[in-house]
């Protein structure tokens, strides 16, 4: 079962225990790395309406902490199943 949250421009998200997938939208003000921490989640979708300067930090951030991710402006859409 996939648990999703889209954390959009408001930049506001409430840690859930199971949550496996976070989707990033809007350009939205957060600081990465103290979300992951505190989710934890398994995957991070970064959706083609964010800035490429956010996307490029962020996939740095994903990548050091080795959190699997799709980037949708680069790699296309992304389908989840339920």
């Amino acid at each position: 079962e996939n648990i999703i949250i889209n954390i959009d421009k408001s930049g506001v998200y409430l840690p859930y225990s199971k949550l496996n997938i976070v989707l990033l939208s809007g350009n939205c003000k957060i600081n990465l790395e103290r979300m992951l921490d505190s989710i934890k989640p398994q995957k991070v979708i970064i959706n083609s309406d964010n800035y490429r300067y956010n996307r490029d930090i962020w996939v740095k951030i994903l990548e050091k902490k080795e959190i699997k991710y799709h980037d949708i402006s680069s790699i296309g859409y992304y389908s989840i199943d339920y």
